[in-house]
């Protein structure tokens, strides 16, 4: 054979080698890119330490790019709550939204940052809780898939407001009267657009003879405070009879922004007011607020107060009507006592209940009190008693929810005419919130769950369980919030579960929070599993340090109740074995 025949079948067999080692290498390249981790991104957030409504604050998100392959097409999403105001933002959004903002970023090369700086404030709401959502959506140069990382930051907003109110105690009908409304700005910053409204049904305020008032007040300084004066009168019933013998005054200050009312802070104040007639009132708590809350379980303290000023003697029957006594542990009544000008009535023989289509009704005559057979001019009467609310353990046996009471008295003629009504008070129950936490090497069967050495011994390091699971009763919640910190001789595992929501742990601060959306009534306990769960390790080095290990520090958590309207907030102790 030929030299250059030889020569020509060298170089087929290169060429065809070439090709077969390349498409090799593509394979390998393929394959590993495909089969590797999911890229990693880390996103922190950081902001002022303390956060107050009405207050211009900077809220840095960094976003750094952990992983050993370069990103292409970086997409950032952030959704912000409804009462943030965003003033500027560095870089601008690419497109603003509806309530936040979106990004474009050029290609981000492994090891470096991107950065969003927004400024801005938020206006007010009726919780404190407040919570940044967002996510980066990116692709891998050289993989057509598309990643995402979705993540999402919660802190407190403390109002930056507060309220006082001077307000006259007694004030006689058609007579001009002043009250003092004293507001506070907390920060340390300057604060505009401040608004008072003031609402009551039955006092006019002088400046239109209408029963809101608003004061506005464009700017208050840092650390300030600012008085503000108002008159009006309360005009008399229309029927001559005083069915409404207290004025009822709400005052709620916040913030305006583009013609909307942000409110930040309520009171409600109740002003007696005077007359030639038979004036009654009805306090809770000793207080005479139209909207209470109580809990399952409270003995609830009533007070009726009770004034003659029709300038002659008088005969009445008092008589307590309840709407929705389903709530009410009656059966123990006999147990209880009620006093009648400080003298006590304890027999079982004191109490008169009567059922009708109406309601329940206590009732009290001259039989039971000898004083309301011609009740003198100018006395004043005062009944106390006490009313027990059922347990948390029979409203959770008959699943009783949203539970409402109306109570309101009635003092009545012999003929039942021309009956004088007390102020009306709705006692709503709040839900009971449970959180057991525990440490845990095994399972309830037995199994172990945890790693390492149990009993944990010195100079080993053992791995173990924390558990969070919740209780919630008789109505639904929103916005659940629990947060912890590990001790700094505890580690994280990075093996986290739960069954709703959405575990996170801040290496930075070593804090681990369990955010969850929303909690219906009867959920958790008996009803249902409502558990979070977390893997630590610890490794004591001494016998000081195993005596006094614990695992977390006191676990705090926080819960918005819309049908009570206000914040839940309870404590669980530092997790240990």
């Amino acid at each position: 054979m030929s030299k250059k025949k030889h020569h020509s079948i060298f170089w087929i067999i290169f060429f065809l080698l070439f090709i077969v080692l390349a498409g090799l290498a593509g394979l390998f390249y393929f394959s590993s890119h495909s089969q590797s981790e999911e890229p990693e991104i880390e996103v922190k957030f950081y902001k002022e330490d303390t956060i107050m409504t009405g207050q211009i604050d900077n809220y840095l998100f960094t976003f750094r790019h952990l992983s050993s392959d370069d990103i292409i097409e970086p997409e950032v999403t952030i959704i912000w709550p409804s009462d943030f105001q965003l003033i500027t933002s560095e870089p601008s959004p690419s497109e603003q939204l509806v309530g936040g903002g979106f990004w474009k970023f050029d290609d981000f090369p492994r090891g470096k940052f991107k950065t969003i700086l927004l400024e801005g404030k938020f206006l007010g709401s009726e919780y404190l809780g407040r919570q940044f959502n967002g996510s980066i959506n990116f692709k891998i140069k050289g993989i057509s898939s598309n990643f995402a990382k979705d993540f999402n930051f919660s802190f407190n907003v403390k109002p930056s407001l507060a309220l006082e109110a001077d307000l006259p105690s007694i004030i006689k009908y058609n007579q001009k009267d002043k009250g003092q409304i004293k507001i506070t700005n907390l920060s340390n910053k300057e604060i505009s657009n401040v608004r008072v409204l003031l609402k009551s049904d039955n006092f006019l305020f002088e400046k239109d003879s209408k029963n809101t008032l608003v004061l506005d007040i464009p700017l208050i300084d840092a650390s300030a405070e600012k008085i503000l004066e108002f008159n009006g009168l309360v005009p008399p019933p229309l029927n001559g009879l005083n069915e409404s013998s207290s004025v009822s005054l709400e005052i709620t200050a916040g913030l305006v922004d583009k013609d909307k009312f942000f409110p930040q802070i309520k009171l409600i104040r109740t002003i007696h007011s005077e007359s030639e007639s038979l004036d009654a009132f009805l306090e809770i708590s000793e207080r005479r607020d139209e909207k209470q809350i109580a809990s399952w379980g409270e003995n609830i303290p009533f007070r009726l107060l009770i004034y003659n000023n029709t300038g002659e003697n008088r005969d009445f029957s008092i008589s307590l009507k309840i709407n929705n006594p389903l709530y009410l542990s009656l059966d123990k009544i006999n147990n209880y006592e009620w006093v009648w000008n400080g003298q006590k009535k304890i027999t079982s023989s004191n109490w008169q209940i009567k059922e009708s289509s109406d309601g329940l009704f206590i009732l009290w005559d001259s039989t039971k009190i000898p004083e309301l057979k011609n009740f003198n001019i100018n006395q004043i009467g005062e009944l106390q008693f006490s009313l027990p609310l059922k347990d948390k353990v029979s409203s959770l046996k008959e699943r009783l929810k949203e539970a409402a009471i109306k109570f309101v008295f009635y003092l009545n003629n012999e003929d039942s005419t021309l009956p004088v009504k007390t102020n009306e008070i709705e006692l709503k129950i709040r839900t009971d919130l449970d959180l057991e936490t525990s440490a845990r090497y095994y399972d309830d069967e037995n199994w172990p769950i945890g790693q390492g050495p149990f009993p944990l011994q010195i100079g080993e390091c053992t791995s173990l369980w924390i558990f969070f699971d919740f209780q919630n009763s008789t109505n639904s919640l929103e916005n659940i919030l629990v947060k912890t910190k590990l001790p700094t001789n505890v580690f994280w595992e990075n093996d986290f579960r739960s069954t709703v929501g959405k575990i996170s742990f801040d290496s930075s601060t070593k804090e681990v929070s369990w955010n969850i959306p929303s909690l219906n009534f009867f959920e958790g306990g008996p009803f249902s599993l409502i558990e979070g769960k977390f893997l630590i390790k610890v490794c004591p080095q001494s016998e000081e340090e195993l005596d006094n290990l614990i695992f977390t520090e006191p676990v705090n958590f926080q819960a918005w109740e819309p049908f009570t309207q206000t914040l839940i907030r309870g404590q669980s102790p530092a997790i240990h074995l």
